[in-house]
């Protein structure tokens, strides 16, 4: 009987399939493709999948496998759209499974189809909890999410010990309890943590159980040896060599133990040489295949920029001239030009200085040329390529408007261009600016809006710890897009819906200079030059990477008055204190003359202590509604902290917040996080009910006999001064003049 051949060749390893041979052939096929993955030999794995996949078509593991295996080289565009169609109802739970690595990869992240993948995970071994492949599988998915920050290692390590002994503990799956054991420290975004010291050690001696159970287990080398690399160089470097020799056609080992040779300490040259001759190994034995020279060049260029490198990717060009490897090399060589450009722009560069004119002009026609050559095998780089070319033509007045906008079209229907704010609103700016093709401008920046919600409720890169951080963000983004709004309508001549749309972007974020800076213009063209100065001199007051553009406005209208910028230090001064003196008098104006008495309460604190409207008597007493869920609310908590801060000590002011969340616990612990002191009460229904607060944040200062002098609305980003004012205006007395 003849038996089927697997043969290596440039390209990997393929099947040479006898016909008769049939499912015995097929699941050795799987065994094989199995292996490759947990061997990160993923090219290989696509190889000889390919074969079996059309050897094969109705077999769900050969498909599941091959999927993991294309996920694994980065075709994740492929890998979604062989699995598109598959019946996600299916009883086949490896049907499910093939559509759980599709979706836990996706061509865009997402929040949605992470948790899509790990339903479909979960599903596919609840109908075959014996299969310890399946429950590697669930527990994958919960614990390695691309792109968003990894929270459920407490999670994924409670799941895999439930499952974990009834199956005979699995070599892979306690190696994603490793992943687990080191993950077990919560993130939290915008505070400093200390390393999970011990959770770190604890994955360690998971993988180090895992080596002595099974010494041919890859996995259990190879991710020991990146986590000890930069605490432990030389066990890394031993572990990832040991990972090298079980899976010499592995990328990603050979990579990784590249790395470490290059982060321990040590002469330059013998880290060279050491590198050098596992490279010439690896390319010897993946007979220099272009995925393999991908993976030397890489190396080669961002680590040690080795000469060479323009050898190996000539062979490639020669080999693969139009694969995504090619088109890495294309796109490497049209931004040589960009750090060209970028040396010629650096004013502390010593020596000879490159021509900024020339390296520009070559970077641009070396994107226009990749953009434009006809073909594309990796999507992601022709976007690099789109989005280097908007940045560097956006603001250039002599850059051709025909090619403006079809580069702003290309980024608008680029997949991987981020936020709507930038792809729908940055490309509606820049052909406002040169007021080409303004109506379509336009429909750009109202569709932006559309997207930016589920944007930052879907997108990995955001995670927030409260709905009022996600608002906050929502605010932000939606600001930008309606002051991109308002400068298409200044372009168009439509001051009034300019106006309207500036005005609104200003009420939703007080931090974004450039709102200050296109609201100052459209006062100056309304002829209104003293309200203009007034929002310049507040936009001067955020901070600005570079040159504010409202100084510089400023001082444009200054040189225009007086005929040069003579005193202009002094008029800045004067200015400032002429904008303050303004809001001011505009806060002090709006006391409530009514004197509203307010209603009483008897509320609880954090600590459950019970705190009564009447115990405040004879104090001025400044008191906040607010809620987590409140993106306003939580922005200004720092503020409101520095402010408390600022009053805690004088016995005649009495300062607290009255949150209505809907959770005590959650409330806590979101205040306790932050290391926010401010005493806070828990509502019970008397905001809404009582003290009839319907608008978030909103604040009152109340005098000594109980009655509201001052209420503020919104978040103006000027807590301090602003409130400062009302309180002491409220300690001394309706009296007081503006």
């Amino acid at each position: 009987m003849r038996r089927g051949l697997l043969a290596a060749t440039s390209a990997g390893i393929v099947l040479v399939v006898a016909p008769h041979l049939g499912r015995a052939q097929a699941a050795n096929g799987v065994r094989r493709l199995r292996d490759f993955y947990f061997t990160t030999q993923f090219y290989d794995g696509v190889a000889l999948g390919d074969s079996l996949v059309r050897r094969y078509p109705r077999d769900a593991k050969i498909r599941a496998w091959y999927v993991a295996n294309l996920v694994g080289t980065g075709a994740t565009r492929a890998a979604d759209s062989l699995t598109a169609k598959l019946d996600t109802a299916s009883r086949d739970p490896w049907v499910l499974a093939a559509r759980a690595l599709s979706r836990h990869n996706p061509p865009v992240p997402s929040i949605a189809t992470n948790n899509e993948a790990v339903q479909l995970a979960r599903r596919a071994f609840a109908l075959s909890p014996r299969d310890p492949d399946l429950a590697w599988l669930a527990a994958y998915t919960m614990i390695n999410v691309p792109g968003f920050p990894r929270t459920d290692g407490p999670h994924t390590l409670a799941f895999i010990d439930s499952i974990s002994r009834s199956l005979k503990d699995p070599i892979q799956l306690r190696i994603v309890r490793g992943w687990a054991l080191a993950l077990q420290h919560p993130f939290v975004p915008g505070e400093p943590s200390a390393p999970d010291t011990a959770g770190q050690n604890a994955g360690l001696r998971e993988y180090a159980a895992q080596r002595a159970r099974d010494s041919t287990n890859f996995a259990a080398y190879y991710e020991a040896g990146g986590r000890l690399r930069g605490t432990n160089d030389s066990l890394a470097i031993a572990l990832l060599k040991h990972a090298v020799a079980l899976a010499p056609r592995s990328p990603n080992a050979h990579a990784a133990y590249w790395a470490a040779i290059y982060a321990q300490r040590g002469p330059s040259a013998a880290k060279v040489a050491a590198v050098a001759a596992d490279r010439a190994s690896f390319l010897a034995v993946t007979d220099s295949a272009p995925w393999a020279l991908d993976v030397a060049i890489r190396g080669m260029r961002y680590t040690t920029h080795e000469p060479g490198t323009a050898a190996l990717e000539e062979r490639i060009l020669a080999k693969a001239p139009r694969s995504a490897w090619a088109e890495n090399i294309l796109l490497a060589r049209a931004n040589q030009w960009r750090d060209s450009l970028s040396a010629a722009r650096d004013t502390t560069r010593l020596g000879p200085v490159p021509d900024s004119t020339i390296a520009r002009a070559r970077y641009i026609a070396g994107l226009e040329q990749f953009i434009g050559k006809g073909w594309s095998a990796n999507p992601s780089a022709r976007d690099q390529a789109i989005l280097g070319l908007f940045f560097e033509v956006k603001d250039d007045t002599t850059y051709p408007a025909a090619k403006l906008v079809s580069v702003a079209k290309m980024v608008v229907d680029s997949m991987g261009m981020g936020a709507p704010s930038f792809r729908y609103g940055e490309t509606a700016r820049a052909l406002a600016n040169r007021k080409l093709e303004l109506p379509y401008a336009r429909t750009l920046a109202q569709e932006g809006l559309k997207h930016t919600s589920m944007y930052l409720r879907d997108f990995p890169g955001y995670f927030f710890t409260s709905v009022g951080d996600q608002a906050d963000a929502l605010d932000g983004q939606n600001a930008t897009l309606y002051d991109h709004l308002g400068w298409i309508a200044y372009s168009q001549g439509d001051y009034a819906e300019a106006d309207k749309n500036l005005t609104h972007a200003l009420d939703l974020t007080k931090k974004n200079v450039q709102i200050y800076y296109d609201l100052g213009r459209l006062r100056s063209a309304q002829g209104r030059d003293d309200e203009a100065e007034l929002i310049f001199a507040q936009g001067m007051t955020i901070r600005y990477r570079g040159v504010n553009p409202n100084r510089r406005e400023l001082e444009r209208l200054y040189e225009k008055k007086h005929g040069s910028i003579e005193g202009w230090e002094k008029y800045i001064s004067a200015l400032e204190e002429k904008e303050r003196a303004t809001r001011r008098a505009k806060i002090l104006a709006s006391r409530d003359t009514s004197r509203k008495v307010v209603p009483q309460f008897s509320l609880a604190d954090l600590a459950g202590r019970v705190v009564k409207s009447d115990t405040l008597s004879a104090r001025t007493v400044v008191v906040n509604f607010w809620g987590t869920w409140c993106g306003p609310c939580v922005a200004e908590m720092p503020e409101l902290q520095q402010f408390y801060d600022k009053y805690r000590g004088d016995p005649t002011v009495a300062i607290f917040t009255i949150s209505n969340d809907k959770d005590l616990n959650d409330l806590r612990d979101w205040m306790s996080k932050r290391r926010l002191t401010i005493p806070t009460l828990f509502d019970d229904g008397y905001v809404e009910k009582l003290a009839e607060i319907h608008a978030f944040p909103t604040t009152w200062f109340i005098d000594k006999d109980g009655k509201v002098q001052f209420t503020a609305v919104g978040n103006t980003g000027a807590l301090m001064e602003e409130w400062g004012w009302r309180l002491e205006a409220t300690k001394a007395g309706p009296v007081i003049q503006p």
